[in-house]
């Protein structure tokens, strides 16, 4: 009789556990905290000697793109977060996730933690890129969704990869992010809808190009060099467009153009880093 009923107290102990577990799960996903993942059997075999570095970098990118879809993303779609509330949120939750990958991974394993931090930024600033689009009236909100829901998916999928993304991954991320600049010139023309000025450009541009940056340095923390020669190319392209906005231009869409295109020179013409013939094609 007594074990009956200590079975039942185990039963109901084992019920109570799996509520609050629920309970407190959801209550964190509330509040913009990340609900992490335990990767205690990763670290344990990579002290034995395992290889489990991708699968700890797929485990927890796979949480955080979960949780952004169906917290943010989620309200956004409904129409409880408006584009504000919604990167809001997904900072915030961000920032939970980064503070967690550095509990559970740093200063064991820096060039993982480097990744996932990395991967986290990468999200949040092409969120603030699309942002910037919407409020200059490039993108509708139907668009904005889209593309921030694709920035939430690039967590596990796109062309960039958090290991071994081959060059040509590289080439088609920058090629979309010149189809980006080059949409923009022709709002600087009379009568142009929508018709920006090249300061408004400009703030576009300085957003465009965070979120390229911040894309491609995801998936290069293990190639400095290559990553060097990227951010170079960007840091020339910015203060390009910066002088052109501060400057009293008389074709500011023709000098934007000349700007792309020395950018395009430098990374993906013929022999820019990821062109046909750069320093960097041929390899993974």
């Amino acid at each position: 009789m007594s074990g009956k009923s200590g079975d039942g107290q185990r039963r109901r102990a084992r019920a109570s556990a799996v509520s609050v577990e629920g309970l407190e799960s959801r209550a964190l996903l509330a509040t913009g905290a990340f609900v992490a993942p335990d990767l205690t059997p990763y670290i344990r075999a990579a002290f034995h000697g395992s290889n489990t570095g991708p699968a700890t970098i797929q485990r927890m990118l796979s949480s955080l793109e979960s949780q952004l879809t169906s917290g943010p993303l989620a309200d956004l779609q409904s129409g409880v977060d408006t584009p504000d509330t919604f990167a809001t949120d997904v900072n915030d939750l961000i920032t939970s996730y980064q503070s967690n990958v550095a509990l559970q991974l740093s200063p064991r394993f820096p060039t993982i933690t480097n990744i996932l931090n990395a991967e986290g930024t990468k999200v949040s600033s092409l969120v603030a890129a699309y942002e910037t689009q919407l409020e200059a009236g490039l993108i509708d909100d139907a668009t904005f969704a889209t593309d921030v829901a694709n920035a939430i998916h690039s967590l596990t999928g796109g062309p960039l990869r958090p290991l071994n993304t081959p060059n040509a991954g590289f080439a088609k991320a920058t090629s979309l992010f010149e189809e980006q600049l080059r949409a923009l010139v022709p709002t600087l023309a009379p009568g142009a809808t929508p018709s920006l000025t090249i300061q408004e450009v400009s703030t576009i541009v300085d957003a465009e190009a965070l979120a390229y940056r911040d894309a491609m340095a995801a998936s290069l923390v293990t190639h400095p060099r290559v990553l060097q020669q990227v951010d170079n190319a960007v840091v020339t392209l910015t203060n390009s467009v910066a002088t052109i906005a501060a400057g009293t231009s008389s074709d500011p869409a023709g000098d934007l153009t000349q700007a792309i295109n020395v950018f395009d020179q430098a990374l993906l013409d013929t022999t820019g880093l990821f062109g046909p013939r750069g320093a960097h094609n041929g390899r993974r």
